[in-house]
């Protein structure tokens, strides 16, 4: 059994995050456990948890974030997502430019209100799935290996093919 998966939303307010967790509490099936958090513990993220990370970019924050989004593209089992903050950022065309730059980053969709979160959940549903599927599939295979051949199976180059000599 692996750890739960996680809806990680970094966000000054608390809108976001109030906006996520009563959509998701009106819908059925298994549900992430959504937690805000600020700054985002990207150290501290379990190595064996299905990860989505939303960042609210404020046009306060946008450089910061957008490098923190491209910081993210690095990590196994993580995706990210932009929420784009309409109150901070009126202009659309700004809005739109900085989505286009979150996307560069690594945000897999970029949303600019609480009213639209269906794409948003969608994308967490995929995305979690995915992981917990790939971490279960890696979890099992190495349960039944030799702690020599998990070790092995880590290295970074792969065994030959044929034998050497």
């Amino acid at each position: 059994m692996t750890d739960p998966s996680w809806l990680l939303i970094d966000e000054q307010g608390e809108r976001w995050t109030a906006a996520v967790a009563a959509r998701l509490r009106r819908e059925p099936g298994p549900r992430p456990l959504v937690r805000r958090v600020s700054p985002l513990p990207v150290n501290d993220i379990a190595a064996h948890a299905a990860v989505f990370v939303a960042i609210e970019l404020r046009r306060d924050n946008a450089l910061a974030a957008l490098r923190q989004l491209q910081d993210l593209r690095r990590r196994p089992n993580l995706a990210a997502a932009a929420l784009i903050s309409a109150t901070s950022i009126a202009d659309p065309l700004a809005r739109d430019d900085l989505g286009l730059a979150a996307l560069e980053a690594g945000a897999c969709l970029t949303v600019d209100s609480p009213r639209r979160l269906a794409p948003l959940l969608s994308a967490v549903r995929r995305s979690l799935d995915l992981a917990s599927r790939d971490l279960e599939r890696r979890l099992s295979a190495s349960d039944h290996m030799w702690p020599t051949e998990r070790v092995w199976r880590r290295l970074p180059w792969q065994a030959e093919p044929w034998p050497v000599g």
